[in-house]
């Protein structure tokens, strides 16, 4: 007979559930539907939360501020997935830090870096045997293929296998871990050919080279070198040159985003809405992003000046509380310069599976955060209901999405 104490926590089992539908399923499983499980998980386990954070304050703001986008009536379905969005990635992030003990955050380390690491099996396969050719705008004429795994493009695949290589790396530094699962890791977000995500990898290393202890600083040096390993095919093979088709798009995507600031910048365009403003502003004709390729900028765009301050409080307490603690553990330092790094440069996290990675890595990465038994401080109950009314909505409306869609095909037919 099993004792009943040493059985998985269920509330442990449907959080590794829902990553991996996310990870392995999102190709198949619409995000709304993602967006439901996770709502109707959240209002039957409401995650703890401190009654004093300036984080808390700026995300009750935010939602607040996305909330009142409604009062104009327009694309309400857009900005519905937003709120939705930002709320599940936050309570993501709360439930993790603050409801899980320390056996229980190994686990759910163990469970992301093997979601990961089934993505590296993947790109081997799509990288050396496949013979599916790939776009140009991934390749190059006469380039190496480049990984994505069961993501939709390589630049997703490699912003989560950077975030997930520090908890990788958490793991081995403490001993709990072997160190072949973060080579394996660092190898693979070498063949995504990401230049964001190497590059912000690489500046966490140097930001762990710096301050950790001796036995860790050679093995990230080794680290650091498969690094400059990946980046010197970077450049053999995708230039940084503004002549090469990624650099140039990305020059171009500024280019429109200054000119939909200049009209923007001080109320936004509304939640959710670049994709739909952003044509409007462009320099050049063609096929447009559906995200900005810099978080930062996107939400200044949507959400206008308060939605810029609101984030850059967020960054800077951040990072003031990742300097204190520099000495002690510098890891969150260093993921905190990756993802910064990294989400100035792509769109990874404008996507729900990948923020929903970044919420429970930075979470996992907070050591000191840890309650054994932490005591119940979380919001009333309402706030609950609310945000499992607002998720089921959106998961209705993306049902009648798919049914008129479907319709519609079977009409031109």
């Amino acid at each position: 007979m099993f004792n009943i104490a040493t059985l998985p926590n269920l509330s442990l089992i449907q959080i590794t559930v829902y990553l991996a539908l996310g990870v392995i399923c999102q190709n198949w499983i619409p995000t709304p539907y993602l967006m439901c499980l996770w709502g109707l998980f959240f209002f039957f386990n409401p995650p703890l939360m401190p009654h004093r954070s300036i984080f808390s304050a700026c995300l009750a703001v935010l939602l607040i501020l996305i909330i009142m986008d409604f009062s104009t009536g327009l694309n309400w379905n857009r900005t519905l997935f937003v709120l939705v969005h930002y709320f599940i990635v936050a309570s993501i992030y709360f439930y993790v830090r603050f409801s899980l003990d320390s056996i229980q955050r190994k686990s759910l380390s163990m469970v992301l870096i093997a979601l990961l690491l089934l993505n590296c099996v993947g790109s081997i396969y799509q990288v050396f045997i496949s013979s599916e050719i790939q776009s140009l705008s991934w390749v190059p004429q006469g380039g190496v293929k480049r990984a994505f795994g069961l993501f939709d493009n390589p630049n997703l695949l490699a912003s989560s296998l950077m975030m997930v290589i520090f908890v990788a790396f958490k793991l081995w530094r403490d001993r709990r871990s072997s160190v072949l699962p973060i080579i394996f890791l660092i190898s693979t977000l070498m063949f995504t050919q990401s230049r964001g995500a190497i590059l912000g990898l690489s500046l966490g290393l140097i930001i762990l080279f710096y301050y950790d202890c001796i036995r860790v600083k050679a093995w990230t040096l080794i680290f650091g070198l498969i690094c400059l390993m990946g980046l010197s095919l970077i450049m053999t093979n995708r230039s940084l040159s503004t002549n090469e088709l990624g650099v140039n798009q990305r020059i171009e995507l500024l280019r429109g985003i200054q000119n939909y600031l200049h009209a923007e910048w001080l109320t936004g365009s509304g939640a959710g809405t670049f994709h739909l403003e952003y044509p409007f502003y462009r320099t050049l004709g063609g096929k447009y992003p559906l995200y900005a390729h810099n978080h930062i900028l996107e939400i200044w765009c949507e959400l206008g000046i308060a939605g810029l301050i609101l984030i850059m409080v967020w960054i800077v307490k951040g990072f003031r509380l990742a300097i204190h603690r520099r000495r002690s553990d510098p890891i969150l330092l260093a993921f905190g310069a990756a993802c910064l790094m990294n989400s100035s440069t792509n769109q990874s996290f404008s996507y729900f599976v990948v923020a929903c990675i970044f919420a429970t890595c930075i979470a996992l990465l907070d050591e000191e955060t840890i309650l054994e038994s932490p005591r119940d401080l979380r919001l009333r109950p309402y706030i609950w209901k609310f945000g499992v009314v607002a998720i089921l909505t959106l998961g209705l409306y993306q049902y009648q999405w798919n049914r008129l869609a479907s319709d519609s095909l079977k009409n031109n037919r």
